[in-house]
């Protein structure tokens, strides 16, 4: 039964008794108004009647005058007494003439009035008169009908006073009834109701602690689709659960959770793989004795660290591989404020950390083994072309000249290996200051007209004064990067031009081309490492791959941004956004 059906019928049920109760009072009414009008009736017929009375005494007596007086002065007077009299009696006669009670009184009196009124004829000076005995027949008849109203009223009071019992009793009853009636059925509903609440309240407390629940409640009302909304989201939530349970335990890192006491309390089946111990095996184990002696005041200072953090945290630990070899392990953490405990992500990066002792090895091998003998190829070269060994044929410098290219250009691929390492480690400093991009643009052009006059290629700028917050050795390599990539792109003759805007407090410094321009898909992976677009000329002149990465590292470097667009016309436009700063605190 719905909540609203059971509301209807608690508020029906005494609703539908004052109902009732008000009929019966309004019939009760209808018969005591009744029981007055009657009770009037009656005493207007009695007062008329003993107006009769008083008349026909009146009457008499002056009848009884007849003796001392002359009957020509009474006659007049007598006429209108029975004319008075004769009105009364019609007035009863009115009253009375449609009650069963009467019909025989009502007969009786109007013959006995006839005889009164008729005394009047025989009041003449030769005539006889028999007042008295017309008189006393006449009350005879009026006392009869007096006697019947007064029965009947008799009657009236003693029905009124049986119905005015009758009412309390029928007040009393209903009352009690509608009462009774009416707290059972709220009882009825409230313990249903309650019942019903109770059981949705427990499987409610059970679905928050996930636990199995109570069959569901049957019927349509509201709380039973409440409580079968419960099991629905319940048997919900159980499979996100279980997909949930299935990808942790199936996920290629280690998932675990930690309380605060750096206690694991869960663990996934990746423990097997990454550190060759089974998920039972952890439970209740202290992390830190997974951890290496080295890294233990570190595990415990990241793990107290990101206890107190809202928006997690990231470290990196050695752990023992039973004992017989070391794992390095990078560690995403997150607080569950529900849970009170830590959830952990351990990612397996042994591999990536023996890659980048590889690539540090290789760097420093490229730093000490080749670039120091290249550049000792180069001062050779260079002692060689200046005469101090003796004079070359014109042969020999062309050799010369050809073998000078090539190392500068090796030295220079390795330097950008170097740059991009170090910016990528975070390691490259950079110093800055307030700089006049003017400056900057002048000392670039002057790195770069070798190479833009081999190609004719002209080298143009507004040389509008704008100043930047930067490191000022950053700023002229990332332009000569940029200055390099348009001329190599650019046709023999075309130009090459640098323009500087500023908007509020950003400055944006472009490098326009009138090269083939970067596809369209392509404008961000250029600033990749290694990448290049198609039609690059990076393989044919020998280019790294990493000018661009650079640029991006440098502009990074900064806070700021870097990216390219097509120009309309022809060529690309690359461009780099930096803080701007006053002109006059450049100098």
């Amino acid at each position: 039964m719905k909540l609203t059906t059971q509301a209807f019928i608690v508020i029906f049920c005494p609703v539908a008794f004052q109902l009732l109760l008000v009929a019966t009072l309004l019939i009760l009414i209808a018969q005591a108004q009744q029981d007055a009008e009657r009770n009037i009736h009656s005493e207007s017929v009695m007062n008329e009647c003993n107006l009769i009375v008083m008349r026909v005494f009146e009457g008499v007596g002056a009848l009884a005058m007849l003796h001392k007086q002359q009957a020509s002065l009474l006659t007049p007077s007598v006429g209108e007494a029975k004319d008075a009299f004769q009105a009364q009696v019609d007035k009863v006669h009115d009253l009375i003439v449609n009650d069963p009670l009467q019909a025989d009184n009502d007969a009786l009196f109007i013959r006995e009035a006839q005889g009164v009124a008729d005394l009047t004829e025989k009041i003449h000076p030769h005539g006889t008169y028999d007042s008295s005995t017309a008189a006393r027949h006449l009350l005879v008849a009026i006392s009869r009908i007096i006697q019947t109203e007064g029965q009947k009223m008799q009657v009236a009071t003693k029905v009124k006073e049986d119905r005015r019992n009758l009412a309390k009793v029928v007040l009393i009853s209903f009352a009690a009834f509608g009462i009774v009636v009416s707290a059972v059925v709220a009882i009825v509903c409230a313990l249903r109701l309650k019942r019903m609440i109770a059981h949705m309240t427990e499987n409610a407390g059970r679905f928050a602690r996930r636990e199995p629940l109570e069959p569901p409640l049957e019927g349509s009302d509201e709380v039973a689709r409440v409580d079968q909304n419960i099991h629905a989201m319940d048997v919900a939530i159980e499979e996100i659960l279980t997909k949930a349970r299935n990808l942790i335990d199936n996920a290629a890192d280690l998932v675990c959770s930690v309380d605060r006491d750096g206690y694991f309390l869960r663990v996934n089946r990746f423990c097997r793989r990454l550190l060759g111990r089974e998920p039972e095996t952890l439970i209740d184990t202290p992390v830190i004795d997974l951890v290496i002696n080295e890294d233990c005041a570190l595990a415990d200072e990241q793990i107290n660290k990101s206890f107190e953090s809202i928006l997690g945290n990231q470290f990196e630990l050695r752990l023992k591989f039973l004992e017989d070899r070391i794992v390095d392990t990078s560690w995403s953490t997150f607080y569950s404020r529900q849970d009170k405990s830590l959830f952990c992500v351990v990612a397996d990066v042994t591999e990536r950390k023996n890659i980048e002792r590889l690539k540090q090895d290789f760097i420093g091998m490229i730093s000490h083994d080749l670039r120091t003998p290249l550049m000792s190829i180069a001062s050779s070269i260079a002692l060689v072309q200046s005469g101090a060994l003796g004079n070359c044929s014109e042969s020999v410098m062309r050799d010369l000249n050809g073998a000078e290219k090539t190392v500068d250009r090796l030295i220079a691929m390795i330097n950008d290996l170097l740059d991009f390492e170090k910016m990528e480690a975070g390691k490259m400093q950079f110093n800055m200051a307030p700089v006049e991009m003017d400056e900057v643009i002048e000392e670039a052009f002057r790195e770069v007209e070798t190479l833009a006059g081999s190609k004719r290629i002209r080298l143009e700028t507004d040389g509008s004064g704008v100043a930047v917050s930067g490191d000022r050795e950053k700023l002229i390599q990332l332009l000569v990067n940029l200055l390099g990539n348009a001329i190599r792109y650019s046709p023999e003759g075309a130009p090459v031009t640098v323009q500087c805007r500023q908007t509020n407090q950003t400055a944006e410094i472009s490098v326009r081309d009138e090269g083939p321009g970067v596809p369209e898909g392509f404008h961000e992976s250029v600033f990749a490492p290694f990448e290049s677009a198609p039609g690059s000329k990076q393989t044919s002149e020998g280019g790294t791959g990493l000018g661009l990465a650079i640029c991006k590292l440098i502009t990074e470097g900064h806070n700021g941004e870097i990216g390219v667009r097509n120009r309309k016309e022809r060529g690309s436009e690359f461009w780099f956004k930096l803080t701007a700063t006053k002109k006059n605190a450049a100098r």
